[in-house]
């Protein structure tokens, strides 16, 4: 069992950069610049990975997750007090350029850490060697981890607390049909809203 680290490329680790600058200048942002700097510096340690989104048109007509879209990348940090954090880096769609996004912290980022630090996460991934991203559909609340697996059908998407209703949490574990399936509905009835909306 391995979590695959994903190679960061250059645009990302130059939107850090040009995120430290900026931070550096503030002197109350000092230990958020301290920690954008070691991601910077030793970005594995950081385990930086894709943040994916997908559209609920594609969900709901039966594109699902083949559809997604590439919307940046994350790195993972603590704090001297313990503090967890996600460092995004996002990509703009239209110019596909790379800017410092946010740095979170609170429940879902904690979930994160959760998840990756629990022993039966081991046990749900052995036997093949995955590679580790997100997959965020804000339009349902929607976070999650994907674990991508040489054969897409023995991919991996564990939803972080809180998930919506029809949709459980770790330490369940969904393949890609059946997380496909578990939002197909709720896709189509927020599009429905949003057209009646708009009517």
């Amino acid at each position: 069992m391995g979590i695959l680290v994903t190679t960061t490329d250059n645009d990302s680790l130059k939107a850090l950069k040009q995120g430290i600058d900026t931070l550096k200048s503030h002197p109350q942002f000092e230990v958020v610049a301290q920690m954008i700097q070691s991601a910077h510096d030793t970005p594995d340690a950081a385990l930086p990975h894709t943040i994916y989104s997908v559209d609920l048109k594609d969900l709901a007509s039966g594109n699902g997750l083949a559809a997604t879209q590439v919307v940046g990348h994350r790195y993972l940090a603590k704090s001297a007090d313990g503090t967890h954090f996600a460092i995004e880096v996002h990509q703009d769609k239209k110019t596909a350029k790379h800017h410092l996004g946010e740095v979170a912290r609170g429940n879902m980022v904690d979930g994160v850490q959760q998840i990756l630090d629990d022993p039966l996460l081991k046990e749900k991934l052995s036997g093949a060697d995955f590679t580790l991203s997100t997959l965020r559909i804000n339009a349902l609340g929607i976070h999650a981890l994907w674990f991508h697996a040489d054969n897409p059908v023995t991919d991996i998407i564990i939803g972080i607390p809180l998930t919506p209703p029809y949709l459980e949490s770790w330490p369940r574990t969904y393949n890609r049909e059946e997380f496909e399936t578990a939002v197909r509905d709720a896709a189509k009835q927020k599009l429905e809203v949003n057209h009646a909306a708009f009517v």
